[in-house]
């Protein structure tokens, strides 16, 4: 019995809210509106043992924290593996996950896009291993599946991932978990993309809208990154919308060169009554030298703190914006309408089909019902999707 009282009051201590989408905003399941500050973590992008190494997140969890931020986006898992001890690490910090269903893998090939039942049972996976977790924000279908004009096509696959996922977790009996797409940012295409995700029924648009945005450098502006632009076209949006990769470096070598005063445009008064946040990219030091933090080797242990952390900290430490309460929140939006063929810009008709493939092969036993349990700890092992052969696939139409 001392055993029991000891686990239900770990629960009741470290319980974290769930977070859902609700009109342009997210809520937690206490009413909050939830803003995004994040950033993204992975140890490698092509490591799909992300989230597993305990110890490591033990020690990142609280510098994540301390840095101010609520979310990290994960690029990568293996649905297979235990993630327990990071997502519980994670949720004791406050601290969201945003993991894209993808992998090194499993994924969306833009030069030759397909959606097939094997990518699907992949996905599907992912979903199971990582929806007992009270503190997963939501999953990616996608990141910049559709990275210039030629490939527009790609984008309705993407959009197929996202309505099957969505079937599939509702056929499961999952909380609604949010699931989006993050988007690159090629500006003749931006816009006709962020419609695209959006319009048609409840049961194919995304859930969210992201995008990778590096134009505001330094001592550029509202008007001079374009992110004026981005604030007016998110006018009315009805789903949240965020930038999922920002923080753009100038110069070259590891002289930390970013100062992170777009943070104060994407949080303040500006943007955030449309925008609900951003993730910077990223944590850890690469090559690329966009990293927060440096780690001595193999990328493990207690990382050094670079001035990146700290100027972003100390941004981010003026920044909490309140937003609405989800009671008071009550509006009147609608879907963006699917944009229009248009030669040489974007070659997907209004009108036509996504290329799903349904949910026919999945079942929902009963041990697989109303999963999530009293406490946020996932049970140690992860659970896969019940498929049977055959089934007949189908198409969804946008409108």
């Amino acid at each position: 019995m001392r055993f029991i009282a000891s686990a239900l009051f770990y629960s009741a201590v470290f319980a974290i809210p769930t977070i859902e989408a609700k009109g342009a905003k997210f809520f937690t399941s206490d009413g909050d509106q939830f803003y995004v500050k994040g950033v993204a973590y992975q140890h490698s992008i092509t490591d799909v043992n992300n989230l597993v190494n305990g110890d490591q997140c033990k020690i990142d969890a609280p510098l994540i924290k301390e840095l101010g931020a609520n979310v990290v986006r994960v690029y990568s898992v293996d649905p297979t593996l235990n993630h327990d001890t990071c997502m519980n690490a994670f949720a004791d910090a406050g601290i969201y996950v945003l993991v894209d269903m993808s992998t090194p893998t499993f994924s969306i090939n833009r030069a030759d896009p397909s959606w097939t039942k094997e990518l699907r049972n992949a996905f599907a996976q992912v979903v199971d291993g990582f929806q007992q977790y009270d503190n997963l924000l939501g999953f990616f279908a996608g990141n910049e599946i559709v990275n210039d004009v030629k490939s527009t096509g790609a984008a309705a696959y993407a959009k197929a991932v996202i309505a099957d996922m969505k079937a599939y977790r509702d056929l499961m009996q999952y909380r609604k978990i949010p699931i989006g797409y993050s988007a690159s940012d090629g500006e003749s295409i931006r816009l006709l993309q962020q419609n695209y995700f959006d319009c048609g029924s409840d049961a194919i648009a995304a859930d969210f809208y992201a995008f990778n945005r590096y134009s505001w450098c330094n001592d550029s502006s509202f008007t001079e990154s374009g992110y004026d632009k981005m604030y007016d076209d998110a006018d009315g949006y009805n789903i949240p919308i965020f930038l999922s990769e920002t923080g753009c470096v100038t110069g070259s070598g590891n002289t930390p060169l970013r100062t992170f005063d777009d943070q104060v445009a994407i949080l303040g008064r500006q943007m955030n009554d449309r925008y609900s946040g951003n993730i910077i990219y990223e944590w850890t030091q690469e090559a690329s030298n966009y990293g927060l933090v440096s780690y001595k080797s193999s990328a493990t242990g207690t990382p050094s703190l670079m001035g990146d952390y700290t100027r972003l900290k100390s941004q981010w430490a003026t920044l909490s914006p309140a937003g609405v309460k989800a009671s008071n929140y009550n509006p009147s939006l609608t879907r963006r309408n699917c944009p229009e063929f248009t030669s040489g810009t974007w070659s997907i008709q209004a009108k036509a089909a996504i290329p799903t493939v349904g949910t026919s092969g999945f079942t929902a036993p009963s041990s697989l019902r109303s999963t999530r349990s009293a406490t946020r700890t996932g049970s140690g092992s992860q659970s896969t999707p019940v498929i049977a052969s055959g089934g007949a696939k189908s198409t969804s139409t946008q409108n």
